[in-house]
C-alpha cells in the first residue's frame, strides 16, 4: 500500500488541476473571459490559440461552443473557423492556423453567436519579425563569461520585449535539471537591440558547486505585441509574439 501512496497522490493532484467544461449555451457572453494568443512559425504562418473561460482569469472552467457558436479569424487575405481542441485533462481550447507572418498583418477574433450577444472585435497587430545575431546556435561560454546578447532589427512595433534564458541538456539526470536552473528574464518597454548577463547567474548555487557540470541553454528573444479584447467580454487579453531562439553551452 505504501508503494501505491505516491502515484495515487500525483494522481489525485491531476484530477483536481483538471480543467472543467460547460456548454456556452448557458453563459451569456459579459460571464465569459477570452484568451487569444497568437504566434508565429518558422515556416511563415501563425498559430492562433483561443481559451473562453467562465468565472475570470484564474477559473479552470472552460467554455465549449455549442449550438452554432463559433470563434472565426479574420486578415486583410483570409479568414476560417476555429477548430476545438480536446486537451487531455478536460481542458477546450480553439486554434486556426494563417497562411502569413507578415509585420502589421492585423488579426482580428469574432465570437459569433446566433442567439445572445456576439464579440467580434478583438483585435491584435503581429510585431517586427526578430532574428539573433548573437550568441549563435553551439557558441560555448564558461561560467565567468559575460554574455552578449543582440538581435535585429530593432523596432518600435511592439508592446514589450522579452529575453529569457532556460535549461535545455546538463550532463546530469534529467530529473536534477530543475535544481541546476535559475530564470534569468530581461523584459523592456523600448527595443534597445541587445542586453547581457554573466554566464553564472544562469545557474542555482547548487549548480555552481558542480565543478563538471556543463548545460546547454535555450535563449529566447520574444516580441509581443497587446491588442484589444471586445468589450462585450468579462475582460480577456489578446496577444501575438515573433520569436527566434538559439541553444548555447556552458561549462566550468
Amino acid at each position: 500500500m505504501k508503494m501505491l501512496l505516491k502515484p495515487l497522490i500525483i494522481i489525485t493532484l491531476f484530477v483536481l488541476a483538471a480543467c472543467e467544461s460547460v456548454d456556452s449555451d448557458d453563459v451569456r457572453t459579459s460571464g465569459v473571459y477570452a484568451d487569444f494568443k497568437i504566434a508565429t512559425t518558422d515556416n511563415g504562418t501563425s498559430r492562433i490559440r483561443a481559451r473562453l473561460g467562465v468565472g475570470g482569469v484564474l477559473s479552470n472552467t472552460d467554455l465549449e461552443l455549442e449550438n452554432g457558436d463559433q470563434l472565426r479569424v479574420f486578415t486583410d487575405t483570409e479568414s476560417g473557423a476555429m477548430r476545438e481542441d480536446k486537451e487531455f485533462f478536460g481542458g477546450t481550447e480553439y486554434k486556426y492556423t494563417a497562411s502569413t507572418s507578415a509585420e502589421s498583418t492585423l488579426f482580428r477574433i469574432d465570437f459569433n453567436r446566433p442567439t445572445g450577444v456576439s464579440a467580434p472585435n478583438s483585435s491584435v497587430s503581429l510585431p517586427a519579425p526578430v532574428t539573433f545575431t548573437a550568441p549563435t546556435t553551439g557558441t560555448v561560454f564558461q561560467r565567468s563569461d559575460t554574455i552578449n546578447i543582440s538581435w535585429t532589427p530593432v523596432s518600435v512595433n511592439m508592446t514589450r520585449l522579452d529575453v529569457k534564458a532556460s535549461t535545455y541538456h546538463c550532463n546530469i539526470p534529467d530529473t536534477e535539471i530543475g535544481r541546476v536552473s535559475k530564470s534569468f528574464s530581461y523584459r523592456s518597454a523600448t527595443d534597445f537591440g541587445a542586453t547581457s548577463v554573466t554566464a553564472s547567474d544562469l545557474f542555482s548555487t547548487e549548480a555552481l558547486a558542480h565543478t563538471s557540470l556543463v548545460c546547454d541553454l535555450t535563449l529566447t528573444v520574444t516580441r509581443t505585441m497587446s491588442g484589444i479584447v471586445d468589450p462585450a467580454y468579462d475582460g480577456g487579453s489578446i496577444r501575438a509574439t515573433q520569436s527566434d531562439e538559439v541553444v548555447i553551452r556552458v561549462k566550468p
